[in-house]
């Protein structure tokens, strides 16, 4: 674990796979199914994705409570190895079935983002829309109601995506999310300036 903590990835995955060896034949126990989502933390630290996904699912076949983060960690590698659809369907088993889980708004938030950056827009704002929702002390928060607010301007929503952008500027004044709002406004006036002279 000290391998681990210390970002020494190689050390780390050499300690994991001995202690994984001795526990061959004998009774699982927490230690060994925390040691294999270590493990494939390791190798996620690394790239390493085949491998990493190994071991996040040897981790969910165990029902421990590390399956919502295995199961998420598992739905990010496969969007990073371009499997959208794959990555929503692990991230709303998630979601389905761990309502509990610490996370719940991450899942929400990265199948949200899978869908906007698909043009599926209905589905990404019914994503944010409900992490806005029921998440509000979540450290995307914020970030949602931005989303939404680029939704409605990416479905030409002109009058909805100003109520929100404005809904960001006055709810976060200070952030960088209300100055995004901002822009996106600044944005929106200077096309409609332009519209009305064309």
């Amino acid at each position: 674990y000290s391998h681990f903590k210390t970002e020494a990835y190689q050390k780390a995955i050499a300690s994991f796979e001995d202690y994984r060896q001795r526990q061959t034949g004998k009774p699982a126990n927490e230690r060994y199914t925390d040691a294999l989502v270590r493990l494939a933390d390791c190798y996620f630290a690394r790239s390493t994705y085949k491998k990493a996904l190994k071991f996040y699912s040897k981790a969910i076949s165990r029902e421990h409570k590390s399956v919502p983060y295995a199961l998420f960690q598992k739905g990010i590698i496969r969007g990073l190895q371009g499997e959208k659809d794959e990555k929503i369907r692990l991230l709303r088993q998630l979601t389905q079935n761990h309502q509990e889980s610490p996370y719940m708004d991450d899942a929400l938030f990265e199948i949200g983002n899978v869908y906007f950056i698909r043009g599926d827009y209905r589905m990404a704002y019914n994503q944010f829309r409900y992490l806005t929702q029921d998440y509000q002390n979540s450290s995307f928060y914020r970030l949602a109601f931005l989303k939404m607010g680029l939704v409605r301007y990416n479905q030409n929503r002109t009058q909805p995506a100003i109520r929100q952008f404005k809904t960001v500027v006055q709810k976060f004044p200070y952030s960088q999310e209300a100055k995004e709002a901002i822009d996106q406004l600044k944005h929106d006036r200077s096309e409609e300036r332009f519209s009305r002279n064309a």
